[in-house]
């Protein structure tokens, strides 16, 4: 058969923050509503047991963010939907192409606007500017509060980007940082956050997510 693709495929840090930023509702819901939110959304993906259990799971799995600081039950929804929609989806198709033996590359976006920064933070599409250079717009710039650091960033992305359609490997030196993914407990390079590295999706949560995942 064809050999796999070279391939980069990303999330954001905040990815579900992008649908909760005007939603009030589900930014402050409380423990009882999540519940029956998390609930719903099991049954929905074809769950058919009794989601007691799994919601529980879910709960000592999101509870806290990865500093250790205790979420509300919104920004647990939030959380909870940016891995069911967003990250999973992304780790499980990077996991498929590494076992095919295409080279892979997973990043993490975490820059966060200088406003509604735990309200928006890094959510769906705020690496876009970055990708295509529109910080050097004065209006994006304005809106996003983007300092010269940030586009210095946006400098970085577009050459990963550029250099892996160039040569399917968007590392710009020999030695950089960014890992090759690694099936199963693939690692993702950062951009516009504290760290240089991380897991594309922690053990637990990911063991989770694929026990949820329709084998067909």
């Amino acid at each position: 058969g064809k050999a796999a693709p070279e391939l980069m495929i990303g999330t954001n840090l905040d990815e579900w923050n992008m649908f909760t930023a005007l939603d009030a509702k589900r930014r402050n819901l409380d423990e009882a509503t999540l519940r029956d939110y998390l609930g719903r959304t099991l049954a929905s993906d074809g769950e058919s047991e009794e989601t007691q259990g799994p919601v529980d799971e879910i709960l000592s799995l999101y509870t806290r963010n990865p500093a250790g600081t205790v979420r509300t039950p919104g920004q647990i929804w939030s959380a909870v939907q940016s891995d069911r929609v967003f990250t999973f989806p992304a780790a499980a198709l990077a996991d498929r192409n590494a076992e095919q033996g295409g080279r892979t590359w997973f990043y993490r976006f975490d820059w966060k606007p200088r406003w509604g920064r735990e309200r928006i933070g890094a959510c769906h599409s705020m690496e876009l500017p970055f990708v295509f250079g529109s910080l050097r717009d004065p209006m994006p710039r304005w809106l996003l509060r983007a300092r010269a650091e940030d586009q210095r960033l946006s400098d970085r992305v577009q050459d990963a980007w550029l250099h892996f359609a160039k040569s399917g490997d968007p590392r710009l030196e020999v030695g950089s940082s960014w890992p090759l993914y690694q099936s199963g407990n693939g690692k993702a390079h950062v951009f516009g956050g504290d760290k240089a590295e991380v897991e594309a999706l922690a053990e637990g949560k990911r063991r989770f997510w694929s026990g949820r995942e329709d084998p067909a």
